[in-house]
Parts: structure tokens; C-alpha cells; sequence
């Protein structure tokens, strides 16, 4: 005798429902699979739309860096370049003042050397109208 143990037999109905509720929880755990996959899906739509927009803004900035540094380049050949002429101009200024300088000495001696033959000459006819 089998005292203590009760025997549960589910009716071929009871099996049926009891199959239908399996079913429709395995339904709802597809239905939320499915949206969190259409989640997960869009929020890669949305990682990979800011990856892009961070690969514009990366190559904007290559490009702004680029031209930059063609703008650098000029600045600094305009630099050199004007350095290269105050150094000329320094040594036309130079030679200017040095010529300048020599022309001046040339014309005191021509003034001295005129001046020396007018006195001569002054003091030749002084000295014959005096004889």
C-alpha cells in the first residue's frame, strides 16, 4: 500500500493548458528578445552614426591643421625673407653713409683747394699791383 504518496495525474485538458502557457511564455520571451534586439540593433545604428561623425570632425581638423601649417610656412618664408632684406638694407645704409662721408671730405678739399688757389691768386695780383 502506498500510504503518503498521492499520485497526480493531470487531465489530457489540464496537459493542454498547461502546454499553451509554456508556449506563450516562450512567445513573450521571444517578443522581448526581439526588442532588445531592435534596441540594441539601433543603438549600434546610432554608435556607428557618431563614429562617423567623429571621423568628419577628425578629418576637418587634419585638414584645417594642413592648411595651417601651409600658412605657417608662408609666414615664415615671409619672415626670412624680410630678415634677408633689413640685412641688405642695413648695408645699403652702410655704403650710403660711407659715400656720403667720402663725398663730403672730397668737397672740403675742393672747397680748401679753391679756396688755397683763389688766396694765390689774390695774393699774386696784390703783389704785382703793389710793385
Amino acid at each position: 500500500m502506498m500510504k503518503g504518496k498521492i499520485l497526480e495525474m493531470n487531465t489530457p485538458e489540464e496537459n493542454k493548458n498547461e502546454e499553451i502557457q509554456k508556449q506563450d511564455i516562450i512567445v513573450q520571451d521571444l517578443q522581448n528578445n526581439q526588442e532588445v534586439l531592435k534596441r540594441r540593433g539601433k543603438e549600434l545604428q546610432d554608435i556607428h552614426q557618431i563614429s562617423n561623425e567623429i571621423k568628419d570632425i577628425s578629418d576637418s581638423m587634419v585638414n584645417k591643421i594642413n592648411e595651417q601649417g601651409a600658412i605657417l610656412d608662408d609666414i615664415e618664408g615671409n619672415v626670412k625673407e624680410t630678415e634677408d632684406n633689413a640685412k641688405k638694407a642695413k648695408q645699403e645704409i652702410t655704403k650710403a653713409d660711407e659715400m656720403s662721408r667720402g663725398n663730403r671730405k672730397r668737397m672740403i678739399c675742393f672747397i680748401v683747394i679753391i679756396s688755397a688757389a683763389i688766396l694765390a691768386i689774390s695774393a699774386i695780383i696784390l703783389y704785382l699791383a703793389l710793385r
